[in-house]
């Protein structure tokens, strides 16, 4: 009688993972994916409104920049001038509206 010899067949070893190497290519997108996110279009326009170097906002979210561009607009804008407030937050720019810039001038005791 012939016995048959049961052979264990081993089983291939798992494909190993080999790591791509990292191409300039590929590195600039993963930190294009790292950047800050897009701002939306109101914060860009707020941005490009605001003049450089224009210092952090204070508390209430004014430049010391704004506050004087709000001074000096305020002081060359008659207050009988139709739409003042408005004309004046042009020329404050920075996203200011024009209720923000009266309340500002009038918080600030500027007349």
């Amino acid at each position: 009688e012939e016995e048959e010899e049961e052979e264990e067949e081993e089983a291939p070893p798992p494909p190993s993972k080999k790591r791509q190497p990292v191409t300039p290519a590929a590195s600039a997108k993963k930190q294009k994916t790292e950047a800050k996110p897009t701002p939306t279009p109101k914060q860009a326009a707020a941005a490009k409104a605001q003049p450089a170097g224009a210092g952090t906002p204070g508390a209430a979210g004014w430049t010391a920049a704004q506050e004087a561009a709000l001074k000096k607009a305020a002081a060359a804008t008659d207050a009988s001038t139709p739409n003042r407030w408005a004309k004046v937050a042009e020329k404050v720019g920075g996203g200011k509206s024009k209720d923000a810039c009266k309340k500002h001038f009038k918080e600030l005791g500027a007349k």
